[in-house]
């Protein structure tokens, strides 16, 4: 089976790429990645198109992964993160909710190959995960956004956060001006998030991963999020609701430049 190659992309060309998932995936996946894991999964289905009828093995060079995220490739210890976090993909699974109270246990890749004389890698996706990558256009109900949007999100949790609120957007002109509104219980959102047992202090994780959230994908991304309100039983936060609307051609053309040069400063 051939591999995808992209060697005539520019890394700022590379970043305009699409990343498009099943929205099954992006709000029910329960996860554990870090901030570098993510950043390969979205490298990775950006190179997915939502026409395809199949995974391919896809092939690209270690270095040409840390220009596109934004790291130097003459760096040892970035050459060492990224393969690190190619391992770690190959290593860990995450359980995701499907229609009729099921689950399904899904990785993102089967196989790597590097091949040292080449310099490349060949990574094949794995197939667990064909129903939220394939032939998504003909099923409808997924989401798209550009690759530069998910990698300047300095945060695991801003990550997972944008790509679930960007969810219940598309880019129908009746979306343009919109407001969304989608509530959360804290414990269904810190299990969106991946924050597992880490900040178990309300206020930790309000701090350490909601506003944080809120303040990076306000400045980088191609959403706004209006406000986050909290609800409570006496004086306990046990849900908080968002309220956010896709930005205008303007502010995503702005969001896209400013996102882009905070990679280029990595």
């Amino acid at each position: 089976m051939a591999g995808r190659r992209n060697n005539e992309l520019t890394p700022e060309e590379a970043r305009n790429m699409m990343v498009a998932q099943g929205n099954e995936l992006i709000r029910h996946a329960r996860n554990q990645y870090s901030e570098q894991e993510q950043n390969v999964i979205y490298f990775m289905i950006s190179r997915v198109k939502p026409d395809d009828k199949e995974l391919m093995t896809q092939t690209f060079t270690i270095k040409e992964l840390c220009k596109v995220l934004g790291l130097s490739p003459d760096q040892g210890k970035n050459i060492a993160d990224m393969k690190a976090a190619i391992k770690n993909l190959a290593d860990k699974s995450a359980w995701v909710e499907v229609q009729d109270g099921k689950e399904v246990l899904v990785r993102w890749v089967d196989t790597y190959t590097i091949d040292h004389n080449k310099n490349t890698i060949e990574a094949r996706i794995s197939q667990s995960m064909e129903p939220f990558l394939i032939g998504l256009r003909e099923r409808g109900f997924y989401t798209q956004s550009e690759l530069v949007y998910f990698l300047a999100l300095q945060s695991k949790y801003s990550k997972r956060m944008y790509e679930i609120l960007r969810s219940y957007i598309n880019f129908r002109p009746e979306y343009q001006n919109r407001q969304i509104i989608q509530y959360y219980s804290i414990d269904e959102l810190r299990g969106l998030l991946g924050v597992g047992d880490k900040l178990p202090r309300f206020n930790d994780f309000k701090r350490n991963a909601i506003k944080l959230s809120i303040q990076q994908i306000n400045q980088l991304t191609d959403i706004e999020i209006l406000y986050a309100d909290e609800e409570k039983s006496g004086r306990k936060v046990t849900g908080m609701t968002f309220c956010f609307r896709l930005r205008d051609n303007m502010g995503r053309f702005a969001a896209a430049k400013t996102a882009n040069g905070v990679l280029v400063r990595h």
